[in-house]
């Protein structure tokens, strides 16, 4: 089933097995928002998302779980 959340807190009220982040495109803010996502989400939750060119380890590194994240590019730099 698909969910869309507007708030974080709409991401507490329900399981999420997958969140598909689709913010701009800003290496600083993806970072902040993927360490929040990590601290609230539960620890089997995937966090994905989809980038043009940012590093998607530095993303992954900043959510505290690296092993859980998605990373993918949707055109090339």
């Amino acid at each position: 089933r698909l969910h869309f959340a507007d708030t974080e807190q709409d991401l507490t009220k329900a399981g999420i097995d997958i969140l598909l982040e689709v913010i701009f495109e800003d290496l600083a803010l993806k970072c902040e928002t993927f360490k929040r996502f990590g601290e609230m989400l539960p620890k089997d939750t995937i966090i994905w998302s989809n980038t043009s060119c940012l590093d998607v380890e530095k993303m992954a590194e900043a959510s505290g779980r690296p092993d859980r994240f998605i990373g993918t590019h949707g055109m090339c730099c």
